[in-house]
């Protein structure tokens, strides 16, 4: 199962119609693990994410899909339900497992 299929079967999606938004969802979580993981330039050998962070990958490309129409919200109050969003583009905790590695000068 590929990496577009794993999320189209999280977020519970059969068409194709989302592929394009999906693709460019894991692209930018994909661009966000190797930033993380390589603080210093990622490496030219390095072209897509390690195997043990496609699960991050996944869980941050979801929370860009979920989070589509409510971006830059702070607070939003309506019938009991309160939203409340972080000032970074993406939390901190869906990057914490991600260790950042470092070259030798």
């Amino acid at each position: 199962m590929t990496v577009l299929e794993k999320l189209k079967s999280l977020l519970n999606i059969t068409d194709t119609g989302e592929d394009t938004i999906l693709k460019e969802l894991l692209d930018i979580a994909q661009s966000t693990i190797l930033n993380r993981r390589y603080p210093f330039g990622i490496p030219s050998d390095v072209v897509k994410v390690p195997d043990r962070y496609i699960s991050n990958q996944l869980e941050i490309a979801k929370y860009l899909y979920l989070k589509q129409g409510a971006e830059g919200q702070i607070v939003h109050d309506e019938s009991g339900i309160r939203r409340t969003y972080s000032n970074t583009h993406i939390p901190e905790e869906l990057l914490i497992d991600i260790t950042p590695l470092a070259r030798l000068l």
